[in-house]
């Protein structure tokens, strides 16, 4: 601690909590993988420590950048009028290993769930909830979720028996629509006021360098920044909602926190 001002703690989330804590607690600053921690109150103790900052290296995050692009081009999104934000993943099969308990599946979702709502946190109010279903398609091997606030509604939809890996965002409000995707070979931002989506120039940048960079200036600028370590805590939380709504039996129990890994 008396020669390093940064760390990276990329080990097993299991481990987060217990070896971001003494640095941040002897001032250190330091950048962890997400999830944040195992559980929710090990993540909530990591953002609140100090005089270090923990932030959270979710590189979906750093999609955010891509905002700036979509926000120049409305003023009504600049103004955050967004009423629907869908976001949509295809991942390649991947089954469980053999003996591993079928619970175990909530973990691997809530994984993925947490990448894709840290993207779109800033369209999302901080408020509660009034409303979160989840559905799981076993045959299809297909996980929907949405939450519903008075003014915002969030769908994440996840395939989980791809071909290949892609993913895609859109944001609707005021009239008009806005997104932004990434394929094998192909990556784009585009805005539709008339259904016919248009193309917005954008400079795409490497995500962990993003990252870095901007926990970088934030402590050099002593402000708050898009991956705090609260911003973490607020994905994981809205990703546990989404999976407590599965009906225990979808995987022969209820969600719990010990099978994330």
């Amino acid at each position: 601690p008396e020669s390093a001002r940064w760390a990276s703690v990329c080990t097993p989330t299991t481990s987060h909590h217990e070896t971001a804590l003494p640095l941040l607690s002897d001032g250190v600053h330091v950048v962890v993988e997400k999830p944040v921690a195992a559980a929710l109150d090990d993540a909530q103790r990591l953002a609140d420590a100090g005089p270090g900052r923990c932030f959270v290296a979710h590189t979906c995050r750093a999609e955010a950048t891509t905002i700036a692009a979509l926000a120049a081009a409305s003023d009504a999104l600049a103004r955050a009028e967004i009423h629907a934000v869908h976001v949509e993943r295809f991942e390649r099969h991947r089954p469980l290993p053999a003996e591993t308990p079928s619970v175990a599946e909530h973990g691997r979702l809530l994984d993925v769930l947490v990448h894709d709502i840290s993207a779109v946190l800033d369209a999302l109010p901080s408020a509660t909830p009034s409303e979160v279903t989840a559905r799981w398609d076993d045959e299809n091997k297909r996980f929907s979720a949405t939450w519903r606030w008075p003014s915002v509604t969030l769908v994440s939809v996840q395939h989980r028996r791809a071909d290949y890996s892609a993913r895609s965002v859109e944001l609707a409000g005021a009239g008009a629509k806005w997104g932004w995707y990434l394929a094998p070979g192909t990556r784009g931002v585009w805005r539709s006021a008339d259904d016919t989506p248009v193309e917005l120039e954008v400079s795409w940048q490497d995500p962990t360098t993003t990252l870095l960079a901007e926990a970088h200036a934030a402590v050099a600028q002593q402000r708050t920044s898009y991956i705090d370590a609260h911003h973490g805590v607020r994905a994981m939380q809205l990703a546990a909602e989404a999976l407590s709504a599965l009906p225990a039996a979808t995987f022969s129990g209820p969600f719990r926190w010990d099978y994330v890994r």
